[in-house]
């Protein structure tokens, strides 16, 4: 038997037959009444069953309901309004027309106590699919006032609601964290600089509010101390601080010659710059009174020492260590100022393009080997500024191992260095320097270069 559930909430779709309370196209005429009839009686039971006049069987936490329409199974939407025929004792649960008992929940996924559901309340519940849900409301629970004096306030403890008794005059509410109570204002209660000047008062604070020795420079006013306020001659040497007379304080030529004692004045009183040309005699500074830390001898020129003891010493000219220290670094000229042109590797043997980046070298074109050469010292990508060893280093790669004294070439492999000149037809062969042990070498690339016939 068709129900209002199986009706189509599209006009044209309702084409069943007069005995579902169908209205087919072309239907006899002696069919209408029929359908008008089953149409009635589906309104009818459906009415029944919401209208709240049928009531519950079962016991504690069971239900069990006969509808008016015919269930054989639960679908969503379906909705039934019934008065309950006992308490609820807990989680419970309702068999329609013993298609199957279903747990009812309360507020979407709740299971219901006790009392949720009082004997004789008219009880509104819908199938959601999975279980019905209660849509009226539950029996209230008598609320139970923590509170006996005006002003208490409730609160959360360990384990309930609790009530905390109104505090004293002019305390406030602080908590520890945890719980709250009642406290007076003390200093350790205020945030730092929380009392600003705009909260003090005009004229709110005379001698009494400040602690002896509170008041010091910092908080005089600039010049509120004025030759009127001094008493005469109260200023001796026990009012000067230390070093408190610059020169700002001293007139003008106030200290001439005569006082000044003999030998007073030494390198500690010059200020660094104070003697120019002007200040010194003809021919005073001579060889003699250089400062040189050492002797020289012929060939060396003379440097300036680092660090705090400065003058002047005898170097010699260049000297270059070729030994460098760790794997994948050089000692000698470098530079970070050009880009890499490709994603290199450190240790690549790279050229100048016309574009101005590092590229590859490589022995198998005139194009990529008799340019600018140097030895990448980073792994870069495209347009990453690199470091390179230049012209004049010595470079440490752990990874080779070359024969002592031995030139080396520009490789016909991408990048690499070899110690075999290139002899394929259109090679190019040119020396970029020398192995000085098995894992370092002298890079010094010739300018000279041969191609191969």
């Amino acid at each position: 038997m068709a129900e209002v559930k199986d009706l189509n909430t599209t006009d044209a779709s309702n084409t069943g037959t007069a005995a579902n309370a169908g209205f087919p196209e072309n239907m006899k005429p002696s069919d209408v009444n029929n359908a008008a009839r089953a149409l009635e009686g589906m309104i009818a039971r459906w009415y029944a069953d919401t209208n709240g006049s049928i009531s519950s069987g079962g016991s504690s936490s069971t239900y069990t309901l006969a509808a008016s329409r015919t269930i054989s199974a639960y679908a969503a939407g379906d909705t039934f309004i019934f008065k309950a025929n006992h308490a609820s004792t807990g989680t419970s649960t309702i068999n329609i027309d013993a298609v199957g008992a279903t747990t009812i929940k309360k507020l979407h996924d709740q299971d219901l106590i006790a009392n949720d559901i009082e004997s004789g309340s008219i009880c509104l519940i819908s199938y959601d699919g999975t279980n019905f849900q209660l849509l009226s409301s539950t029996a209230a629970t008598a609320y139970s006032d923590p509170l006996t004096t005006r002003g208490d306030i409730v609160t959360r403890g360990a384990s309930a609601t609790g009530r905390l008794a109104v505090g004293s005059a002019n305390t406030v509410l602080k908590t520890d964290g945890t719980d709250p109570s009642w406290s007076t204002i003390a200093t350790a209660n205020l945030a730092a600089d929380c009392v600003t000047g705009a909260k003090i008062a005009d004229d709110a604070i005379d001698s009494e509010h400040y602690t002896d020795g509170s008041i010091d420079a910092a908080h005089l006013s600039s010049d509120c101390i004025s030759a009127s306020k001094i008493a005469d001659d109260s200023l001796d040497s026990e009012h000067y601080i230390d070093g408190s007379i610059d020169a700002a304080h001293l007139s003008s030529d106030c200290i001439s010659g005569s006082k000044i004692a003999d030998n007073a004045i030494d390198s500690e009183h010059y200020t660094d710059g104070s003697i120019d040309l002007a200040h010194m005699s003809s021919e005073s500074v001579d060889e003699d009174n250089l400062h040189i830390s050492n002797s020289g001898s012929n060939g060396q020129f003379l440097s300036k020492q680092s660090g705090d003891s400065g003058g002047l010493t005898w170097a010699d000219v260049f000297a270059l260590d070729g030994t460098p220290g760790t794997d994948h670094t050089a000692n000698g000229p470098q530079t970070n100022t050009f880009n890499s042109g490709y994603s290199s590797t450190i240790m690549d043997l790279v050229y100048m393009g016309s574009g101005g980046k590092w590229l590859e070298a490589d022995a198998d074109a005139t194009g990529t080997s008799i340019n600018m050469l140097a030895v990448a010292l980073e792994a870069k990508t495209d347009t990453q500024a690199m470091n390179v060893a230049l012209p004049g280093s010595f470079v440490r790669d752990d990874t080779w191992n070359w024969t002592i004294g031995v030139p080396l070439y520009v490789s016909t492999t991408l990048g690499a260095i070899t110690a075999t000149a290139p002899s394929g037809s259109g090679d190019v062969v040119r020396t970029v320097g020398f192995a000085v042990t098995a894992d370092i070498i002298y890079f010094n690339p010739s300018p000279d270069y041969l191609t191969v016939a």
